[in-house]
């Protein structure tokens, strides 16, 4: 929507400042019931990978681990770009999902370990380039998030069409910001 013009005069600043609190009691009421079940998500996913850990599974459970500490680092509710915060149940989801299926699964996980490891490699490269944040590196981090699920719970869905041809054209352009950032 289009904002409110700027008040002029204190009461127009005190009728605006009413008329904000409202939506702010809505933000924040929605918020806590979002950073709710991004925790229930992320115990969840916890008690998969206790569940999981065994030398056989030790693959999985390490990636998994390392990817739970990356999607949620200490300050998620304000390091997550908006648009992607309301995705994070859904990714946790599909990390539970993933570690309850691994029997009988196990070398075909560590195959996605390995196609997973060549994009993040990548997306490490755009942070040691100093391109963390820009528009094309959100793209690509978030497109990654998406693929993960798509090869570990595709009953889950993703927000965006996603496949190894998009992430390859969306990391091409991340690879060329790199280059302009470098040169």
């Amino acid at each position: 929507g289009v904002a409110p013009p700027l008040p002029r005069d204190a009461a127009a600043f005190r009728a605006l400042l009413d008329a904000g609190r409202g939506a702010l009691a809505a933000r924040y009421d929605a918020t806590v019931e979002l950073a709710r079940e991004i925790l229930t998500e992320a115990h969840e996913v916890r008690a998969a990978l206790a569940a999981a850990d065994s030398p056989a599974f030790r693959d999985a459970v390490d990636e998994a681990r390392s990817w739970l500490d990356a999607l949620l680092p200490e300050q998620f509710l304000v390091a997550t770009p908006d648009a992607w915060l309301d995705e994070l149940p859904r990714y946790l989801k599909a990390a539970t999902r993933r570690l309850a299926g691994l029997q009988g699964n196990v070398e075909r996980d560590r195959a996605r370990i390995v196609e997973l490891a060549e994009w993040a490699e990548r997306l490490d490269q755009g942070r040691a380039a100093g391109v963390t944040g820009t528009e094309v590196w959100n793209a690509c981090r978030w497109l990654l998030e998406e693929y993960r699920v798509s090869l570990f719970d595709q009953s889950l869905g993703t927000r965006v069409a996603v496949s190894p041809k998009r992430l390859r054209r969306a990391f091409a352009a991340l690879d060329e910001r790199i280059a302009l950032g470098a040169g």
